[in-house]
């Protein structure tokens, strides 16, 4: 048997949660409330619950709705969401919306109802109701949801397990490995724009030839080249003259000029 549900806060006797559910599932939420959990990922109801337990009080229950029908408990769900307002409720767009945060997500797939603008999470033993297709909530007003209800903590924790679980997944490091990623990587590198302004700007690129950059147009560094007697051999202005003379990279005659590079009994050093 299927219900649907109002959780009532004791203090003003207005119901702030609407809700679907069989056997003992609208008793779940304060539950995990109380284990520190939130209950399908939605703060906004964790804080709510929290702050009527903290003032001693208790919870109210009412059951509003009752059928055999799944996809009929769904429909008079939505139509009291719809009736009292979301604004007026802590439902958030989807009580599932935080995938990897939600502990009910795992081992799940996505469905959608379009007859009931509605996403839901089956098992891979479910028997999928008619009128599901597969689908993601990831939309742009679920996600918008979730960056306003979702805290900085949570949402620093959550990138860091999305990042770490894609860092040490198999499939992804297998994915990494193939020559068509590979492949994929490198042509879009070639079309990037700002990769092939990236490489206009680059210099010393190859032995013995230096590029010339808006960028190190103004990097002069006089240096001179000296034998053991302190007496000047040859002068140099920029960078440019030194890898054209030396035919070095740029990035050698930094370290040359820095190190006071000796060459047989000559010394390169900065002025």
């Amino acid at each position: 048997m299927y219900y649907v549900y109002r959780l009532i806060d004791p203090r003003d006797n207005l119901p702030f949660y609407i809700g679907k559910g069989k056997d003992n599932r609208m008793f779940k939420h304060e539950q995990y409330t109380l284990n520190g959990k939130h209950p399908n990922g939605n703060k906004k109801l964790f804080d709510r619950i929290l702050e009527i337990k903290n003032k001693k009080l208790d919870i109210i229950y009412e059951k509003v709705f009752e059928t055999e029908d799944e996809l009929l408990a769904y429909k008079f769900e939505n139509e009291k969401i719809k009736e009292i307002g979301l604004e007026n409720l802590c439902n958030s767009i989807d009580d599932k919306t935080l995938i990897g945060i939600a502990n009910n997500t795992k081992n799940s797939k996505w469905y959608y109802n379009q007859e009931l603008d509605k996403y839901r999470l089956f098992k891979k033993d479910d028997v999928i109701p008619e009128g599901y297709i597969k689908g993601s909530p990831r939309t742009k007003k679920a996600i918008e949801n979730w960056w306003n209800t979702i805290s900085e903590e949570e949402l620093i924790e959550y990138k860091n397990k999305m990042s770490f679980s894609l860092k040490n997944s198999q499939k992804h490091k297998e994915i990494l490995a193939t020559d068509e990623y590979k492949l994929n990587l490198s042509n879009g590198l070639k079309n990037s724009e700002k990769f092939k302004e990236y490489n206009k700007k680059r210099t010393g690129s190859k032995r013995g030839r230096y590029n010339e950059s808006q960028k190190n147009i103004s990097r002069r560094k006089s240096s001179v080249l000296i034998n053991s007697k302190g007496e000047i051999i040859q002068e140099f202005s920029s960078l440019k003259e030194v890898c054209e003379y030396f035919n070095i990279k740029i990035s050698t005659a930094c370290v040359w000029i820095k190190n006071q590079k000796q060459i047989k009994d000559l010394t390169l050093k900065s002025i």
